[in-house]
């Protein structure tokens, strides 16, 4: 041991233990499996940018809620289509037979109790059609990245574009039936009916000339519907949306007209003579240049 202590300090080495001292902490590091600060750090700010809530892109689904006529006027209309169903079942199948049975009773009592028990039914659902409950529209990518986006699609709505119409007809709960834009018509205002639009496909425009009753029949008993136009309030997921989509619908009996204005509108503002906006005349020509 001397001579190497001898020689240790000769040679001016330094001992080994404030070495090993400075290591420890590395060691303990490495054999626990901790992250060295810069590394925690970089994966603290990972984190928090893969956990933050990411920006949508559509403001709106592509399946939109426009209308919603509520649950109070939904209920009260379901009582009515089963109180007048309650009529006819109880008419046809429990008095009318007891007509026939009964040897006092006159000939025209069966017929006149067949007849009374379902005219209700069938004079609810001419005159209201489907009662519309909800209105879905499938909207496109651009018409749902802002409100102003949906507000410009509902002013010039494509023709194609799928309409999903919620009603209660003739049965006591809501059927679903999805419908063309360019297939809708306005009904006008009448005292004998409550419905107010109409759905025409392409088959029965096509075919009404040739059966005009099989047509009539087809449009009063299965497409005709009644949207409610006096709602205190809009409980659509997008307000106003419907109300400027009812005026792009036509009414029965003047379609093409708004086509056929702005035809005429374009065709006269590309054919007419330049005139002053104040005196309704030609301009002067302009001056001839000098040479």
């Amino acid at each position: 041991m001397l001579p190497l202590r001898a020689f240790g300090q000769r040679c001016h080495i330094r001992p080994l233990r404030p070495v090993l001292s400075s290591l420890r902490p590395i060691a303990t590091t490495l054999r626990h499996g901790a992250t060295p600060a810069p590394a925690r750090a970089a994966n603290a700010l990972f984190r928090n940018a893969s956990t933050q809530p990411k920006k949508p892109l559509h403001t709106y689904p592509e399946s939109l809620n426009v209308f919603n006529t509520g649950a109070v006027p939904t209920v009260t209309f379901g009582f009515l289509r089963i109180a007048t169903l309650s009529v006819l079942v109880y008419g046809i199948a429990g008095v009318a037979p007891s007509m026939l049975t009964d040897p006092a009773a006159p000939w025209y009592m069966f017929p006149l109790v067949a007849l009374g028990s379902t005219i209700p039914f069938l004079l609810t659902g001419i005159a209201f059609g489907g009662y519309v409950h909800h209105i879905n529209i499938h909207l496109p990518a651009l018409a749902r990245r802002s409100k102003d986006d949906l507000m410009r699609f509902a002013a010039n709505v494509p023709p194609m574009t799928k309409v999903e119409i919620k009603s209660m007809w003739f049965r006591p709960w809501p059927v679903t039936k999805r419908v063309y834009f360019e297939d809708l018509r306005r009904l006008p205002r009448s005292y004998m009916r409550a419905s107010n639009l109409e759905h025409v496909p392409l088959s029965i425009r096509e075919n009404v000339g040739k059966h005009p009753g099989w047509s009539w029949l087809t449009k009063v008993f299965m497409g005709r519907y009644c949207v409610s136009r006096s709602q205190i309030k809009d409980r659509s997921r997008a307000p106003g949306v419907w109300d400027t989509m009812w005026e792009g619908i036509p009414v029965v009996g003047e379609e093409g007209v708004k086509e056929d204005v702005k035809k005429k509108a374009v065709y006269s503002m590309a054919n007419r003579s330049p005139t002053s906006s104040a005196t309704g005349r030609r301009p002067p020509p302009p001056p001839k240049s000098k040479r």
